[in-house]
C-alpha cells in the first residue's frame, strides 16, 4: 500500500526489546504479534490468524504519523493466501485501511492481487478514496519548496485489470480506469497566483476514464515481499469523453523491477525499480491527473519528497534499494535506497533538473507467514526536503 499509510509509533517503540533480539541464536521466525504478546503477556495483541488453510489474516490498530498526515489513527490489514499447493504458485493478497488524521484526513484503500490455480489469470482491484487537503507546487522541478498552495480534495479510484497467461510468467489483458477528483477548492487565497496555464486550470470536478491495455512479465513468487524475480508492468490508457472524461487523452505507464540476492545465497536483496510515465497526446489531462511523485499505482515513488511534489507532463524515475536482515529471527531489518527523478514540460519549456533522494528505514516484520512487513523510512530530498514514509509491505 502507498507511503501514506501512517507510521505506527506503537511498533517503533518496541525498537529496543527487537534490537536485543539480535544477540539470540535462535533462528525461529518472529513477527510483530510474537513480541507484543510477550510485552502485554496476552494473545492476539495482533490478531494472526494461523489455521492449517492457506489463508493468514492480521490486523493491526496503530496511533501512526507521517509527513504527508501528522498524527493518526489507523487500522490496517492483510491477507495472504495460495490457491493452489503447487510449487510455482504466487501469493494472492488483499489489503485494506482506514486512516484518520489531525489534519481530518480520511484515507480508505482497498487492494487486491488475486492469482488463480497454477497462475492461469491475474486479476488486481485498486480501490482508494481519500479526503484531505493536499499541497500544490505549480509544474516542473524548478518551483520554490517554500511557495506551496493549499487546496482541498476528494479523490475516489476504480482501477481493475482482468489478466490471462499467454506463456510462462508472462500475461496479457485489459483494465478498467476510472479516476475522479471532486469538492475542489482553495484553502489558501493565493492560489489564484499559482502558475497553471489554460492547458492545466482546475475546477470543482475532474475526471478520467479510460481503458487499458496491459502487458505483464512477473517471476516473483511472493508479490507482498520478492526476494529474487523480475516484474515488468506496461499498461497504455486511453480515456474517453463518451465515458465521461473531461479531456480524451492516452498516456502510457513502464513499471519494471528486479530482485536479486546480494550476496548469493543470503537473504540480503539488492532492488531495482525504473519508472516512466508519459503523456501519448497533445492534449494534457487536467492538472491533479499529471505525472507526480507520490501519486504512482502504490503512491510510493521518490522517497525524500511530499506526495505531489513535482508535476509535468511526464515523469522519469529510478531507484536501487539494499534490503539486509538485522535479526536472525526475521523479527526487523533494515534498508538503505536512492533515487532519481525528472520531469518533462513541453508546453511551458521549463528547464527542468534530475531531483535525488535518499536514505535509510526499518523492516519490522508484521505476518512471519506472508512475510508482510512494516517498513518505516526516513527519506532526504533537496532544498531541505525530509520526511518519514511508511508503507505496508515492500515500497516496490
Amino acid at each position: 500500500m502507498s507511503n501514506i499509510i501512517k507510521f505506527i509509533l506503537s511498533v517503533f517503540c518496541l525498537s529496543t526489546s527487537i534490537i536485543c533480539a539480535a544477540q539470540q541464536d535462535s533462528v525461529a521466525q518472529k513477527d510483530i504479534n510474537d513480541v507484543l504478546n510477550i510485552i502485554f503477556k496476552k494473545r492476539d495483541t495482533v490478531k494472526i490468524i494461523k489455521p492449517i488453510s492457506k489463508y493468514q489474516f492480521s490486523v493491526l490498530p496503530a496511533l501512526g504519523y507521517s509527513w504527508q498526515t501528522g498524527f493518526s489513527v489507523v487500522v490496517t490489514s492483510n491477507i495472504a493466501f495460495k490457491t493452489s499447493n503447487l510449487p510455482n504458485q504466487k501469493t494472492s493478497s488483499i489489503n485494506a485501511g482506514l486512516t484518520y488524521s489531525q489534519y481530518n484526513q480520511i484515507i480508505a484503500p482497498l487492494t487486491i492481487n488475486y492469482w488463480t490455480k497454477n497462475n492461469k489469470y491475474n486479476i488486481v482491484t485498486d480501490i482508494r478514496f481519500l479526503n484531505y487537503p493536499d499541497y500544490v507546487y505549480g509544474v516542473g522541478t524548478t518551483n520554490e519548496p517554500k511557495k506551496e498552495f493549499l487546496i482541498s480534495l476528494t479523490q475516489l479510484k476504480l482501477h481493475q485489470s482482468v489478466l490471462k497467461e499467454v506463456a510462462k510468467n508472462t500475461y496479457v489483458g485489459a483494465a478498467f480506469q476510472y479516476d475522479q477528483f471532486w469538492n475542489l477548492y482553495g484553502l489558501d487565497s493565493a492560489i489564484n497566483s499559482l502558475p497553471i496555464t489554460s492547458q492545466y486550470k482546475t475546477g470543482n470536478n475532474e475526471v478520467a476514464v479510460g481503458l487499458g491495455l496491459r502487458l505483464l512479465y512477473d517471476s516473483r513468487l511472493n508479490q507482498i515481499n520478492a526476494k529474487k524475480g523480475i516484474y515488468n508492468n506496461i499498461i497504455i490508457r486511453k480515456n474517453f469523453t463518451n465515458l465521461g472524461s473531461d479531456v480524451s487523452w492516452a498516456s502510457i505507464i513502464t513499471d519494471t523491477r528486479l530482485f536479486v540476492p546480494f550476496p548469493q545465497k543470503s537473504k540480503n536483496v539488492l532492488a531495482f525499480w525504473l519508472y516512466n510515465w508519459v503523456n501519448l497526446t497533445n492534449k494534457i489531462p487536467s492538472y491533479l491527473l499529471l505525472p507526480s511523485n507520490g501519486w504512482d499505482d502504490s503512491h510510493n515513488t521518490a522517497r525524500g519528497y511530499l506526495q505531489g511534489r513535482f508535476k509535468g507532463s511526464s515523469l522519469h524515475f529510478i531507484e536501487t534499494e539494499y534490503r539486509f536482515a538485522i535479526t536472525r529471527n526475521g523479527l526487523i531489518g533494515g534498508v538503505g535506497f536512492f533515487n532519481m527523478q525528472k520531469y518533462k514540460d513541453e508546453l511551458f519549456y521549463i528547464k527542468n533538473d534530475i531531483k535525488f533522494g535518499y536514505g535509510m528505514g526499518l523492516r519490522i516484520k508484521f505476518n512471519k507467514h506472508s512475510n508482510a512487513n512494516v517498513c518505516i523510512d526516513y527519506g532526504i530530498g533537496q532544498d531541505g526536503s525530509k520526511g518519514f514514509f511508511v508503507n505496508m509491505g515492500e515500497v516496490f
